[in-house]
């Protein structure tokens, strides 16, 4: 290996050319909810920057930056192995057989994860990214971590709240409007996504699968629903996994389980009242669902286990690295023994929204 020359202007364009491909990656990853460095969704801080884009410009601004990004580090890039070709004296013949022999380099881009997405595609994972961090925000800011999908106990449900976070991220948008255009997203056939005819569909039928995806297997935020069939389930809210206690599972049951449950024969015996017989037997119906899965919740607060080990009926928090008699008991746990862990008993006993394969833990029985 030849000794560089110590040409002062060519180091220093090395040096300025390996910040500014640090200082352009880090700027975006500033958008990117799975890195270190994530601050808010790029929609986001688009639409804080121009308080009058609605979310499709904004989309668009987002996708010609990301455009623009990847511009920059590939000429960047460029120029820094010129650079560095020239610090160490090697004339272009032999540069020529080094890259030849080297093959085709994969491209520079800001955005890897999305490499060979086509434009919808970003798009539509630029809705999803908006959405699922706003529902995060919705989550951490409520008192105690629950928010049902329903309007229960009082407390507005999960949608109207979402309607308000996006509203309040592009101000100058008519909310009607604001809505229309993210369901237009959502509607849209992109290959790799769920469609969603409205935002409350997305939210029951879309929303955990995209989340618990973006974070590998290992959810934050949990979608408890009393049915992982019927479109609108009885009772359905979100739960966050680092504040889900015994104390919080105890009040879900006891505030938010019970609330609903009286609702609902409420709702039937009106409709009873009202000669509506049809509705009478579907909102009892509901009542069932979610006594029923209120049996289950209260299984999962004992740690009940009754058939095989690891079986849809073992609530138990099965820890695969301590013993049994240093497990929880009932529903206690670590949260340092991690989300998969602690996810497994509601994934195995359908206490989640969706049939999640978290694999099996294994059992000293």
């Amino acid at each position: 290996m030849p000794i560089p020359d110590a040409a002062v202007a060519d180091r220093k364009h090395v040096g300025t050319s390996a910040e500014t491909l640090h200082d352009l990656k880090a700027a975006w990853d500033s958008g990117n909810e799975i890195s270190t460095r994530f601050v808010r969704p790029w929609v986001i801080q688009t639409s804080i920057s121009n308080e009058a884009l609605t979310l499709s410009a904004a989309l668009d601004a987002v996708l010609e930056r990301e455009c623009q990004l990847d511009s920059t580090l590939t000429q960047t890039y460029s120029d820094l192995n010129a650079a560095v070709y020239r610090l160490y004296g090697i004339p272009d013949g032999i540069r020529n057989d080094i890259e030849a022999a080297a093959g085709t380099l994969p491209p520079e881009l800001v955005w890897p994860q999305m490499e060979g997405k086509d434009r919808d595609q970003k798009r539509r994972e630029h809705v999803d990214r908006l959405l699922t961090y706003l529902v995060k925000q919705i989550l951490e800011e409520d008192e105690d971590h629950l928010v049902c999908l329903q309007r229960v106990a009082h407390e507005p449900p999960l949608i109207e709240r979402l309607r308000a976070k996006l509203a309040a991220c592009f101000p100058k948008q008519d909310p009607s409007s604001l809505e229309t255009e993210v369901v237009n997203e959502l509607k849209k056939k992109t290959k790799g996504y769920h469609r969603a005819e409205s935002l409350a569909e997305w939210l029951h039928d879309v929303f955990f699968e995209t989340h618990n995806a973006l974070y590998q297997q290992r959810p934050i935020l949990w979608h408890l629903a009393s049915s992982q069939t019927r479109a609108e389930p009885g009772f359905a809210c979100l739960v966050h996994a680092h504040h889900f206690d015994a104390d919080a599972l105890a009040k879900l049951r006891s505030v938010y389980v019970k609330d609903r449950i009286t609702v609902l024969k409420r709702e039937a015996a009106q409709a009873g009242n009202d000669g509506k017989a049809d509705l009478r037997l579907d909102l009892l119906a509901l009542a069932e669902e979610v006594e029923a899965y209120d049996a289950k919740l209260a299984h999962l607060q004992e740690g009940a286990h009754t058939g095989p080990a690891n079986g849809d009926r073992d609530y138990r928090i099965l820890t695969p690295w301590k013993k049994p008699e240093d497990r929880p008991k009932g529903w206690n746990p670590d949260i340092d023994d991690g989300i998969k862990v602690n996810l497994a008993s509601l994934a195995r006993t359908k206490l989640l929204r969706i049939n999640l394969k978290l694999g099996t833990t294994e059992s000293d029985e």
